[in-house]
């Protein structure tokens, strides 16, 4: 009963937490709070450390990282930003 009472725990808990505790000092340390995919993840996270950058094509782009692993991410901007 231990093991059945921990895993549920561990994986409903810990993801929930690290998601919510990650948002909030996400949006804070991001510029704009930009949401973009995470690979690592599977899923939309909030990016943290963002910088502006223009591509080689001139299109305009924000680079950072994963608010939830660290993971670098990089988010392609509409040419109108």
């Amino acid at each position: 009963m231990n093991d059945m009472n921990e895993m549920p725990g561990m994986e409903n808990t810990g993801g929930s937490e690290e998601s919510g505790s990650a948002t909030p000092s996400a949006g804070a340390g991001a510029e704009s709070g930009e949401m973009a995919y995470c690979v690592k993840c599977r899923k939309k996270t909030a990016m943290v450390e963002t910088q502006k950058v223009t591509m080689k094509n001139g299109r305009p782009a924000l680079s950072g990282k994963c608010g939830v692993c660290g993971t670098g991410m990089y988010k392609i901007l509409s040419q109108k930003a």
